[in-house]
C-alpha cells in the first residue's frame, strides 16, 4: 500500500508542478505577446516612414525630369540646327553600334 500512496504523491506533485510551470508559461506568452506587438508596431511605423520617404523622393525625381525637359526644349528652340546636327550624329552612332552588333558590315 506504501508504495501506491507514494506513486499518488508523485503524480500529485507532478501535477502541481505542471500547473506552476504552465502559469509561468503564461506570463512568459504575455510578455512575448508584447514584444511582438511592439515590434509589428515598430515595422509598420518604419514601413509608413520609409513610404513617406520613398514618395518624396519620386516627387523631387519628377520635377528635376521635368525642369530638365523644359530647359532641353527651350534650347531646341533656339537652336534648331545645332538641335538636329546632334540628334543626327546620335542617330548615327547608334545605328553603328546596333549594326556592328548584329551582323556587322556586310
Amino acid at each position: 500500500m506504501k508504495m501506491a500512496e507514494q506513486t499518488y504523491a508523485n503524480t500529485q506533485d507532478t501535477g502541481d508542478k505542471n500547473a506552476q510551470g504552465n502559469r509561468n508559461t503564461g506570463g512568459e506568452s504575455d510578455i512575448l505577446r508584447q514584444r511582438l506587438q511592439r515590434l509589428q508596431d515598430d515595422v509598420e511605423g518604419l514601413a509608413r516612414d520609409v513610404n513617406a520617404i520613398g514618395r518624396g523622393q519620386a516627387a523631387r525625381g519628377r520635377e528635376a525630369a521635368q525642369e530638365t525637359g523644359r530647359r532641353l526644349e527651350h534650347r531646341a528652340r533656339e537652336n534648331p540646327m545645332a538641335t538636329l546636327a546632334i540628334t543626327l550624329i546620335g542617330g548615327l552612332i547608334v545605328g553603328l553600334l546596333l549594326g556592328e552588333r548584329h551582323g556587322g558590315s556586310r
